[in-house]
């Protein structure tokens, strides 16, 4: 069996909280896994989808929103099954890159954040730096 994994951890700069999350792959798509980590708690999981099928894709919606303060770390994990074993796998003796087609991968973890202590901003002033960067700080591959 070829099971590939990949992390992607995402650390808070400014307190926020999430309302969405949307996991995204193609058809060798197998498992997402999202994990909070607030500072001084325990890591916690926010969603786990253990058996994710392309064709059942779906915005999950929590009734309450996730706070994160700043230091909170998110994790997701996204797995894929290049397999025979995977009945959707279109060719489980290619290796796979990521592409738009289906018959490619790829792998997002979407998610909605809104600020929760408002900021004002006057035209004219210089960007504050913790916008529009990414806050990526590990990622890694793991077979």
């Amino acid at each position: 069996m070829q099971i590939f994994a990949n992390l992607q951890a995402l650390v808070i700069s400014i307190p926020q909280a999430s309302y969405t999350m949307t996991p995204h792959m193609h058809l060798r798509g197998k498992a997402a896994l999202y994990q909070i980590t607030r500072p001084g708690e325990e890591t916690r999981t926010l969603l786990d989808v253990p058996q994710y099928d392309f064709n059942w894709q779906h915005t999950y919606t929590f009734a309450e929103p996730v706070h994160a303060p700043k230091g909170t770390r998110i994790d997701l994990t996204l797995t894929w099954d290049n397999s025979v074993e995977n009945p959707y796998n279109p060719n489980p003796n290619v290796e796979v890159g990521f592409g738009e087609p289906t018959t490619d991968e790829m792998g997002f973890g979407f998610m909605s954040f809104v600020e929760v202590e408002p900021r004002r901003y006057v035209v004219g002033d210089p960007i504050p730096p913790e916008i529009g960067r990414s806050n990526v700080v590990q990622g890694e591959n793991r077979n």
